[in-house]
């Protein structure tokens, strides 16, 4: 579930907290998160012995993120964390539960967990960023919304060769980074566009209401923590708020805010997907 507001609030939250620590002990709890991030995943030890060696005793000298990945900058390499529906990055002891894969002793006596009900996420090493390039990681992303200004021109042209809905595009990352099945059903509704309207049927003044409401609503979620509906949560445990702001995402059935009539549901891609059929065209 996390998307790039959840990411960017989770890299913030780290940025203040285990810049310049050392790791000086790590717990291994659950294998296959270090070992692949194939949907099936088989527990590879040299992975795993790899994976110990090079962060025990390394220093974090950075926290960054691209799309939806939180990137851990260490003297030996980088860790390449992807939460997927429930992981969660947190730093403190008090944190650890049933749930924690793996836990990240620091120099200062803290932990630093990830936590992961489900098991869906992962945290591999790479010994630098072309490694993980090389192996398919960090590629094939669009624009940053967050950390790039979208130009409606480039951003039309590009649309304009795909037949497929709009939010099947939010999906594949392709064009736009980031955005996932929450931030996808607000912006469509922000934009006054049916979030299954064909992508190259967009006339440019909807592109530029589009990158207009994916600017304002990622920068507004980033500001507020994120959305915490679940399992999200920042890196020192609290919720984020943005949740409370949601204009459709979660609220089929209810009043429309604007014009109240009942929400309409579907799905895209197998995600529920929520929508005002008189406000969104």
């Amino acid at each position: 579930m996390p998307e790039l507001p959840e990411v960017e609030s989770i890299k913030k939250g780290l940025q203040s907290s285990i810049i310049n620590k050392v790791i000086t002990h790590v717990t291994i709890v659950k294998p296959k998160i270090v070992s692949s991030s194939s949907n099936i995943r088989i527990i590879n030890e040299n992975k795993v012995e790899e994976f110990k060696n090079k962060t025990i005793n390394a220093k974090i000298i950075d926290i960054k993120r691209v799309a939806k990945n939180l990137i851990v900058e260490l003297s030996t390499g980088i860790l390449i964390i992807h939460l997927k529906m429930t992981g969660q990055v947190v730093y403190g002891s008090s944190f650890a539960n049933k749930h924690t894969c793996i836990d990240f002793i620091l120099d200062d006596g803290n932990h630093l967990l990830y936590n992961d009900i489900r098991q869906f996420g992962y945290v591999l090493f790479f010994k630098s960023y072309e490694e993980a390039m090389s192996k398919g990681y960090l590629e094939g992303y669009g624009q940053d919304p967050y950390t790039t200004k979208l130009y409606p021109r480039i951003i039309h042209a590009k649309l304009s060769k795909i037949k497929k809905p709009i939010k099947s595009v939010f999906f594949d990352q392709k064009v736009i980074c980031g955005l996932g099945n929450i931030y996808a059903d607000e912006v469509a509704f922000a934009s006054r566009i049916l979030p299954t309207k064909i992508a190259n049927q967009l006339n440019y003044h909807e592109v530029e209401l589009l990158t207009q409401s994916i600017t304002s609503i990622i920068h507004d979620a980033v500001s507020k923590g994120g959305s915490s509906i679940s399992d999200y949560v920042l890196a020192d445990g609290s919720r984020g708020s943005y949740a409370n702001y949601h204009q459709v995402y979660g609220r089929k059935n209810q009043e429309c805010v604007i014009c109240k009539t009942p929400l309409s549901h579907t799905k895209v891609n197998g995600r529920m997907t929520v929508y005002c059929h008189i406000c969104q065209s």
